[in-house]
């Protein structure tokens, strides 16, 4: 009889898990893209309820170098990813031999972290109601479909007004330490009311960044988590209702204006035209590219420092220098493809520094995507930026920076409040890690 065979201990199934393999870098910059596509060709023009009066004549010039760079960094981004998720496994296995974490004091340090980032929201949250004029002012606002002031009463550059984006990772973060019998309720709702209030202030990011952390983060810390369709429906339904006020909320009046009075149909032409003037914009720059009508450069370093470090222009000369190629778009629409956004300011250079960020982006998804402490929120951000390079390139953003910033912190000091030897080689491999097969 083979001893080694029998104690062999039988391999656990790998259980399908449909959710997790949606939620890579990969399937986050396609299906934006494709749906984008899809709804443009929905028939219509119109600028203020479509985004666009004219639409660039679709011929394989114009269509080619859009598709294929999108194809490009889809297909970069998953070996970079699957390279990252190797390099970790490796590390993981080395610094796991002869070290047992300490869960109790592991547990007391999340606790600590969560309590930081729901300390950082509520001083940015605080912060910003009281810049609006207390609740009061904000129930005002929005009793009067003019809930765009609320943001206009806050300064767009960096300061204590940002933190309350904290609220978008400190809200999947607490859910996730609730799963995990970490904390407790009360905290939970806390978070979630400030993510709330954040949206409130035209902050429709914050609310989607943190539906897609929580998502990621939760498939991640539970291999076996699972989510039926039913459960799905309520939530979903809750998401697109809040979507459907906050819309009505800020846009009201302006539709009313054309003659459209239900918040449904308000909510329609809202997303007709975010989700199809990308493309619209995409082709727009494309096209003009391709007959060298205008010449495009720019200095590329400027592209890829965070926008918090780049000089002020002011708002005017942003407007107009927005596309300096002629576009069909609706002035008021800004944040209209990643391609169109790098390849109309920078060039064909430009195009090139940005996929080497997507590139570096997907390896540290990779290398940090199986972490179940602070860590995992950074590939949740990143998640959420890659999910949306079909209408802008995120990575620079001086809230994307500051999250990523805020993450590495907060694991920092469960770092610090965590006993147990450690392998000098482990990093930021934390003992945390599940181990992952590409």
């Amino acid at each position: 009889m083979n001893t080694r065979s029998a104690e062999r201990v039988p391999e656990r199934p790998r259980t399908k898990n449909v959710l997790r393999r949606w939620l890579i870098p990969e399937v986050a910059i396609f299906v934006p893209v494709a749906v984008s596509v899809a709804v443009w060709l929905i028939p219509g023009e119109s600028y203020a309820l479509r985004g666009f009066a004219a639409r660039p004549s679709l011929t394989f010039g114009t269509v080619l170098p859009v598709l294929m760079w999108y194809l490009w960094i889809t297909i970069l981004v998953h070996v970079a990813r699957r390279s990252g998720a190797q390099l970790a496994a490796r590390l993981h296995t080395k610094s796991r031999r002869g070290y047992e974490p300490n869960p109790d004091t592991s547990k007391r340090a999340k606790r600590v972290g969560l309590l930081v980032l729901t300390s950082l929201a509520t001083i940015g949250v605080a912060h910003a109601v009281t810049t609006a004029g207390s609740l009061s002012g904000i129930l005002t606002a929005l009793e009067s479909s003019q809930a765009n002031q609320l943001s206009e009463s806050l300064t767009g550059s960096a300061g204590i007004a940002t933190l309350r984006y904290t609220a978008a990772i400190a809200a999947p973060y607490s859910i996730m330490l609730l799963a995990q019998g970490i904390t407790r309720w009360p905290l939970v709702v806390w978070n979630v009311l400030l993510l709330l209030t954040n949206a409130l202030f035209s902050s429709r990011l914050s609310l989607i960044m943190a539906i897609i952390v929580a998502a990621y983060i939760l498939t991640n810390a539970f291999p076996g988590f699972r989510i039926r369709w039913v459960a799905v429906a309520i939530p979903a339904s809750l998401c697109a209702l809040a979507l459907v006020f906050f819309n009505y909320s800020r846009n009201a009046n302006f539709y009313k204006g054309f003659g459209i009075d239900d918040p449904l149909s308000m909510s329609f032409y809202q997303f007709a035209a975010y989700l199809g003037t990308p493309f619209q914009v995409s082709l727009g720059v494309s096209e003009a590219m391709q007959s060298s009508r205008v010449e495009i450069g720019g200095n590329v370093l400027q592209l890829l420092t965070p926008t918090f470090l780049r000089p002020e222009t002011p708002e005017a000369v942003v407007t107009a220098s927005k596309y300096p190629v002629p576009v069909d778009v609706a002035g008021n629409l800004t944040t209209n493809s990643a391609f169109a956004d790098v390849a109309s300011n920078y060039g064909f250079a430009g195009l090139i520094a940005a996929t080497l960020v997507y590139v570096i982006a997907g390896f540290v998804f990779g290398a940090l995507a199986r972490q179940t402490n602070a860590l995992s929120l950074i590939p949740g951000v990143l998640l959420y930026c890659f999910a949306e390079t079909w209408r802008i390139f995120l990575f620079p953003q001086g809230i994307v920076v500051y999250l990523i910033l805020a993450a590495v912190g907060v694991h920092l000091i469960e770092r610090l409040g965590t006993t147990g030897r450690r392998s000098s080689s482990s990093g930021l491999v934390n003992a945390n890690f599940t181990a992952y097969r590409a």
